[in-house]
């Protein structure tokens, strides 16, 4: 692997400027929720640790409880199943359409019972789920829709942001996430229980010091030369940290840093996800005729996350991401998210599933970086066709 040339799979674009500025920033929790009263049009927003625990308060304001019925993503993050777990409910899965990433509506309607309080979707990689049709399930039911919008800030279904279509809508700001932040979360609910017990708990200094050493390192640690020697290393040390969390660790408040860097972020968000959109038709154009894509519903405007492709089958998926790191290029796999078949996961196995096209799903995409400029994305496009060529394998 050439080091020197490498195109890490994460770009958060956090600077130095950024984490100096914090320190001089009073009350930078309510720049951040005017932020996003700007940006939204919405006044009740609560800011949280995590969006894991923010998805936790939208159960709990929907006043789902020990035995209910939660139907979930089988296409997600385990920390959504976590979340109906810690208000003792049991999860239900759905299954995805066939080249999608979100969740079916068909799935949801069979999925449904008199136990179910609750309907959870997601908007995978930023690209909206068919809205329009889980607000009709919601209705038809009278359960509460949940929009996870972790990985959609910004998109938008029929001309309205995702996270206001449903009865509440939840946001994530991971370094991972469309806001890079470090960490930190947020949720706007039409009809927020306010008996909600809102007293989170205040983070701890080692939680403060992670905040800031993690946002302090990452203008190095994504550096194209280091990010070369450590991402093994960086990658287990997150897989190792997530097994070992419990989900306590992140119902706290969210850190004055990561709240600035989410201000900070916002302000110049549209940029950003101008810049994402337009790589995304750049891969389109690229992979045209090549790779399969996802299925987008007509009313959505998405707000990309990374690119996914649909490659013919595990193995190829293997061979292209290593030879593309080979070259110098990061691209991420089943085994980098790991158990996006959330039955299949040791916390979740014996719930009940709908519907196996997830499993086809897991097994075939191929998730490609965006946050770069528009010529680093064709060196992409070009080693992934090189790649493709017959005698290539």
């Amino acid at each position: 692997m050439r080091d020197r040339k490498l195109i890490p799979f994460y770009n958060p674009q956090i600077t130095l400027r950024d984490v100096i500025s914090c320190l001089f920033c009073n009350i930078p929790k309510e720049k951040l929720k005017n932020e996003l009263f700007k940006y939204f049009g919405i006044a009740n927003i609560v800011l949280t640790g995590s969006g894991r625990h923010a998805l936790k308060l939208a159960l709990k304001s929907s006043k789902v409880s020990k035995g209910d019925e939660v139907i979930i993503p089988p296409f997600i993050c385990p920390c959504v199943g976590e979340a109906a777990l810690e208000v003792n409910a049991i999860p239900v899965f759905g299954d995805n359409d066939e080249n999608s990433l979100n969740m079916s509506p068909e799935s949801v309607e069979e999925a449904i019972s008199e136990k179910t309080k609750a309907i959870v979707i997601a908007h995978i990689g930023g690209i909206p789920a068919r809205l329009d049709e889980f607000i009709e399930i919601s209705k038809k039911y009278s359960v509460p829709l949940i929009e996870d919008c972790a990985q959609s800030f910004g998109a938008k279904y029929n001309g309205i942001f995702t996270g206001l279509h449903g009865d509440c809508g939840f946001f994530s700001f991971g370094i991972s996430k469309n806001i890079n932040s470090v960490g930190g979360g947020a949720l706007h609910c039409k009809n927020f229980d306010d008996k909600i017990d809102l007293s989170f708990n205040k983070p701890g200094f080692k939680i403060i010091t992670r905040a800031y050493f993690t946002a302090f390192s990452a203008p190095i640690s994504f550096n194209k030369v280091v990010y070369g020697y450590l991402q093994r290393s960086l990658q287990g040390y997150s897989a190792n940290k997530y097994e070992n969390s419990t989900f306590q660790l992140y119902e706290r408040e969210i850190t004055n840093i990561e709240a600035y860097i989410t201000f900070s972020k916002i302000k110049k968000y549209e940029a950003t996800k101008k810049l994402r959109n337009e790589n995304a038709k750049l891969y389109y154009e690229c992979f045209e005729g090549i790779f399969d894509f996802v299925e987008i519903p007509k009313k959505a405007e998405p707000a990309y996350l990374y690119f996914p492709a649909l490659v013919e089958d595990y193995g190829e998926v293997k061979r292209m991401k290593k030879e593309l790191f080979r070259e110098g290029i990061e691209v991420k796999d089943k085994s980098d998210m790991k158990y996006f078949a959330l039955w299949e996961h040791p916390k979740f196995r014996g719930y009940k599933h709908y519907g196996e096209n997830v499993v086809d799903i897991e097994n075939r995409y191929l998730l490609f970086p965006l946050t770069y400029p528009k010529t680093e994305v064709i060196k992409i496009c070009e080693e992934s066709l090189r790649l493709m060529e017959p005698g290539a394998k």
